[in-house]
């Protein structure tokens, strides 16, 4: 069974909360230091002044943002002094969110580039030549407010020859003629083209992402012949020219993930009510007039969030915590009520999730030691707050030991995750929230930093719009636990 890309928490319990926190290396955030001695609006005397600080800190945030997803044998970094490589995708030369074209950056930074890039419409008997070395296929995908990603393209889907048999999509949007087609987070049939010819011409195959959408990468993860992947986002005027440092480890990958990246978009929750519906075969999903009749005259149209609380990573952890707690069960890639065990729990998991919220790799590894809280434990009463009256405690502070344990420079984020008590039938939680995080400096091979992360405890609490748990109060409440599992 595949191993699950999951996180390695190390717990604590505060005894008067009774919630446990939870640290992993995990999501990325830069923050830009304000220019003039801590000035929140920086001056500078000239436009090209303040044009250049701009440009810097755009690379350094793409730099820091990027994310690497997949590494296999230690395929990056590559050498640039002595691989030839070939860029693959029309993408290459037209970014999504950003300028530049990525083999002129490559070039720029002093790695030997093919003056020809392969795209999607020119594969028909293209050869790399001589650069054969790293094929570097850019794949891009749009998508933003007021333009949101086709859950139903133009394209058919074929399952049974793009995922070699291995699983299925739960449920896509059909065309006219009743057939499956595919949505936008899916590779298209050409970039699947593009990437088998690269496999076949060049030593090493890595994929660059250039989205601001998780897409499907189950495939290509577990593709022997895809030897590396790496998540740019979206590089804005000159993020571009990160990538051909990351590519050769002048800068370590650092960024996680702040997305859910499952299998199969149609089997989350939210495929089932969102954007028009029309992955649903239920056309545009319009408002409906008093008398019964569509209002076609009207561009509104209506999405219930029906998923609660349990949206993107708050899904998949809690489904994972249920069936580890035997409330829900995974028998032959069913899931329903019955009492689960922990293999079923991890393969399900591992047939839904690719690669989960704050994921992602690093050209060298850390130690992550015991949290450690500011306060042994704290009073009930001075957590408590209500409307002109807050709380007397507002904050804790973790503490943690970070230590670069192997053989490059690079830099690590801590994330701080709160794991509140449930009682069934009570007051509605995800099994895991995030609730504070932080990033190292660049260590080297056997530095050591402490970082000081500070959590908003009510951060921590759930909101109980109906006292569900019967004490007389609705609102936002952190609980008393009676015990605590420690995983």
């Amino acid at each position: 069974m595949k191993t699950r890309k999951t996180k390695k928490f190390a717990k604590i319990l505060t005894p008067v909360l009774a919630t446990t926190l939870a640290v992993t290396p995990m999501f990325s955030a830069l923050t830009a230091s304000a220019a003039n001695g801590g000035s929140a609006i920086p001056r500078y005397d000239t436009q090209a002044a303040a044009t250049a600080v701009a440009t810097e800190l755009n690379i350094k945030l793409t730099g820091e943002g990027s994310v690497l997803l997949k590494n296999k044998a230690n395929a990056l970094p590559l050498n640039k002094k002595s691989v030839k490589v070939t860029v693959f995708g029309a993408a290459a030369s037209s970014l999504q969110g950003g300028s530049g074209k990525v083999q002129e950056v490559l070039a720029d930074d002093g790695f030997a580039v093919n003056e020809t890039v392969i795209t999607e419409s020119t594969l028909e008997g293209a050869t790399v030549g001589d650069y054969a070395d790293a094929a570097i296929v850019v794949l891009k995908r749009g998508g933003g407010e007021g333009s949101d990603l086709a859950v139903a393209t133009k394209e058919k889907a074929n399952d049974a020859a793009e995922n070699g048999g291995v699983w299925e999509h739960k449920r896509l949007a059909q065309d006219a003629e009743g057939d499956d087609v595919k949505h936008n987070q899916m590779l298209t049939a050409a970039e699947l083209e593009m990437i088998e010819l690269a496999k076949a011409q060049c030593d090493k195959v890595i994929v660059l992402l250039n989205t601001s959408n998780a897409m499907e990468m189950y495939n290509l993860d577990n593709d022997d012949g895809v030897d590396a992947i790496m998540f740019i986002g979206r590089p804005g005027a000159n993020g571009i020219k990160a990538i051909p440092k990351l590519l050769s480890g002048e800068w370590n990958p650092s960024g996680k993930l702040v997305d859910e990246w499952y299998r199969d978009f149609s089997a989350d929750p939210t495929w089932y009510n969102s954007i028009a519906n029309v992955q649903n075969g239920a056309g545009s999903n319009t408002y409906i007039l008093a008398d019964g009749s569509q209002a076609s005259s009207i561009s509104m149209h209506g999405v219930d969030y029906s998923e609660d609380i349990y949206i993107g990573y708050k899904y998949y952890e809690t489904v994972y915590a249920e069936i580890l707690a035997g409330r829900l069960q995974y028998v032959d890639g069913v899931l329903s009520t019955g009492a689960g065990t922990p293999a079923q729990a991890a393969q399900w998991h591992d047939d839904n999730v690719v690669y989960p919220f704050g994921y992602g790799l690093s050209y060298t590894n850390f130690e992550i030691g015991t949290p450690v809280l500011s306060a042994d434990s704290l009073k009930a009463a001075d957590i408590s707050s209500s409307v002109g009256s807050p709380a007397k405690e507002k904050t804790v502070t973790v503490t943690v030991d970070v230590t670069n344990t192997g053989s490059v420079s690079g830099k690590e984020v801590v994330e701080i995750y709160v794991q509140a008590p449930y009682t069934v039938g009570g007051i509605e939680k995800a099994a895991v929230s995030l609730v504070g995080y932080a990033k190292t400096k660049e260590l080297k091979p056997g530095e050591k930093q402490t970082l000081s992360i500070q959590v908003n405890l009510q951060d921590m609490a759930s909101y109980d719009y109906a006292d569900a748990n019967g004490n007389g109060f609705k609102g936002y409440e952190l609980e008393e636990a009676i015990s605590c599992r420690f995983t």
